[in-house]
């Protein structure tokens, strides 16, 4: 990850000065895609402006074994911290991109950004004493500032309003789960779109693996991949290939329910245990955004439901 500060620096000798957002690991700037942390836990960013063959920062901070210099007073009360929110609509890549279309065809995801609120004048953000970055969820944040006569961004065309997917996905994640269990996984989903057949995009990238998107099926193995369990992303029927009725057992936070065309999970067994009931928590999508909400609440709560659990799969991703 230094290195590819290294390489920004190196980059930045021959253009204009460039921001960018950063994580800071032990007084250091390192180069993160996202930053993972679990609820309660917090994260330290901050705004490195690259110059040439220097660094500006607020505070101390060291960038490939070099101090960055302090920003002056006029560029630290300029600075702003946007957010890229994904708007909560249907995205649909069968029906945009048919049977026939390119690999990487995707119904493009619309973002509105909006300044973090307290944020403004700071170089650096703690990123558990801001609740739009600290919540259950993935959170896209970048930065700007006014630097030797010019708005820098640290994403093209960034500022509050609608802003392109180009520029929210090449912002930094703040990935935040309830824990370290199969349920507490799926959390990090939680705000993300529903698209109907998530694709994979450039490069590689599955839409539910970098967090723009997912169906109910997706959703659903999204928490298992990232536990480390070799899952391809399956339509809701394939989920029977990975999982095991429950019959008579009681059930448990991670049971998957399936009812019929749509699929939840359970993250949360309320009293009475062991027995679905109105009031215990799922986590699902099914329209607009993934959520966690009772039971009782969902659209489809009226359907048979047939209750599965995972089982640990051979199969290759």
């Amino acid at each position: 990850m230094l290195v590819a500060l290294a390489a920004l620096l190196v980059a930045s000798a021959a253009q204009v000065p460039v921001v960018r957002v950063v994580a800071v690991e032990r007084g250091e700037a390192v180069v993160r895609d996202a930053v993972f942390q679990r609820e309660g836990e917090g994260r330290t960013l901050a705004l490195v402006v690259l110059d040439g063959d220097r660094c500006f920062a607020e505070g101390r901070l060291v960038a490939r074994q070099r101090t960055c210099a302090p920003l002056d007073p006029a560029a630290l009360a300029s600075i702003r911290w946007i957010l890229a929110v994904p708007r909560a609509l249907d995205y649909d890549n069968r029906a945009l991109c048919g049977p026939e279309a390119s690999p990487t065809c995707h119904a493009r995801i619309a973002y509105d950004a909006r300044e973090v609120p307290g944020a403004d004048g700071s170089g650096r953000l703690d990123t558990q004493a801001f609740p739009d970055l600290s919540a259950l969820g993935t959170h896209r944040v970048g930065a700007t500032v006014a630097f030797r006569g010019a708005v820098l961004e640290s994403s093209p065309l960034l500022a509050p309003g609608p802003v392109e997917e180009d520029t929210a996905e090449a912002l930094l994640q703040i990935v935040v789960r309830r824990d370290d269990t199969y349920v507490g996984y799926l959390t990090e989903q939680l705000g993300t779109p529903y698209v109907d057949a998530p694709a994979r995009l450039r490069g590689g990238r599955h839409q539910t693996d970098a967090r723009i998107g997912a169906d109910a099926a997706a959703l659903a193995v999204y928490g298992r991949r990232r536990m480390g369990e070799h899952l391809r992303y399956v339509p809701p029927e394939g989920l029977l290939a990975y999982t095991r009725p429950v019959g008579d057992a009681p059930i448990e936070p991670g049971d998957v329910l399936r009812f019929g065309f749509q699929t939840a999970v359970l993250s949360v067994d309320r009293p009475p245990l062991g027995r679905l009931d109105p009031s215990d928590l799922v986590i699902h999508t099914y329209h607009g955004v993934a959520e966690e909400v009772p039971l009782g609440t969902l659209p489809y709560r009226d359907a048979s439901v047939d209750v599965l659990r995972f089982v640990r799969p051979l199969v290759a991703r």
